[in-house]
C-alpha cells in the first residue's frame, strides 16, 4: 500500500510512507513550511444524508462534498459509535485519483477511518457539490433513528483540513444532512414507479430528475440487509432502469438524490 509523504524541496506529497507517518507530516509539518493562511479559504464541507436503520441493517454512508474546489489535499479522520454500528466496506467515488493508499483503518475496531490523499504534480481538483468523495457501508448495533451523534470528524490525531492550489490550507467541517421532503427533486422522486409489480423476477424502474444529480439505488430484503447498491450520475428528466430479483419474496427498493430519497416495495412470485 503507499501513502503520502512530503519532499520539503520539491514539495510534492510522495506515495511511499506508512499512513501515521504521512499524517504527521501533513498535519505538522506542511503548515511550517506553507505558512499557510487560511482565513480567505471557503469551508470543505463533507455532507452524509441522515440515515435510520434496525438492528442488523446495513446502511451506506455517502460521504459528499461541497466547496470543493481546486484542492490539491485532503485529509480528516473520521470517527463512529462501535456501540452503534460496524464497518463493513468501502466504495470510491468520484475522484478516480484516490485508492486504498489513501486510507488507514488501523483503529477501525475503535470506531476510526482515516483518509489522506494529496497531489502537488501540477494538478488540482474541483468536484460539483454532492459529488461522492467515497462510501463506507455499515451494519447496525443498535436501533438508530439519526446519525446525529454518531459520526464526527475528530481531531485528536490529525487536523481536518485541505490544501488549496495556491498551497493555503483551509477547513473540513462534518454536517448530516436532514433530506428535505418538500423540494422539487422530492416532488417528483414521490411519483417513483416499479412495473410490473408483483413481478417474477424482471422490475423497471420509472422515476424522474428535476435536475442533473448523483442518484444511489440501493435495494433491500425484508429483513433490512442491503443487497444491491448502483451509484449513477443522471441528467434531469425521466428514466427507466431494470432491477433483477431471482427468488420469491419482498423487496425495497429505495432511491436517493441529494434533495430527497424514496422506497417502495416489490414483490416477486415464482
Amino acid at each position: 500500500m503507499k501513502f503520502l509523504d512530503q519532499n520539503p524541496i520539491t514539495m510534492k506529497f510522495l506515495h511511499q510512507v506508512v499512513l501515521p507517518c504521512a499524517f504527521v507530516i501533513f498535519s505538522t509539518f506542511l503548515p511550517h513550511l506553507l505558512q499557510a493562511d487560511n482565513t480567505n479559504l471557503d469551508t470543505l464541507y463533507i455532507a452524509i444524508p441522515d440515515l435510520e436503520g434496525q438492528i442488523g441493517d446495513t446502511i451506506t454512508l455517502d460521504f459528499q462534498v461541497r466547496n470543493f474546489k481546486e484542492v490539491v489535499g485532503l485529509q480528516f479522520d473520521f470517527r463512529f459509535d462501535t456501540s452503534m454500528m460496524s464497518f463493513v466496506g468501502l466504495k470510491f467515488g468520484d475522484l478516480e485519483v484516490i485508492g486504498w493508499g489513501s486510507f488507514g483503518f488501523q483503529n477501525v475496531e475503535e470506531g476510526s477511518v482515516r483518509f489522506s490523499w494529496a497531489d502537488f504534480n501540477d494538478n488540482s481538483f474541483t468536484m460539483e457539490d454532492h459529488s461522492y468523495l467515497f462510501s463506507i457501508t455499515m451494519k447496525t448495533e443498535k436501533p438508530i433513528a439519526s446519525l446525529d451523534g454518531m459520526v464526527a470528524i475528530s481531531e485528536e490525531v490529525i487536523t481536518a483540513e485541505y490544501i488549496s492550489s495556491s498551497l493555503e490550507l483551509g477547513q473540513v467541517k462534518l454536517v448530516i444532512d436532514e433530506l428535505s421532503t418538500t423540494s422539487e427533486a422530492q416532488a417528483l422522486l414521490d411519483q417513483m414507479q416499479l412495473f410490473p409489480n408483483p413481478s417474477t423476477g424482471e422490475t423497471l424502474l420509472k422515476f424522474s430528475l428535476a435536475a442533473s444529480s448523483p442518484v444511489t439505488i440501493s435495494v433491500y430484503n425484508d429483513l433490512g440487509q442491503q443487497l444491491s447498491s448502483q451509484r449513477l450520475n443522471l441528467g434531469a428528466g425521466q428514466h427507466t432502469l431494470p432491477l433483477h430479483l431471482t427468488n420469491a419474496g419482498r423487496y425495497w427498493c429505495r432511491i436517493q438524490v441529494p434533495d430527497g430519497s424514496q422506497t417502495r416495495a416489490i414483490v416477486v412470485q415464482n
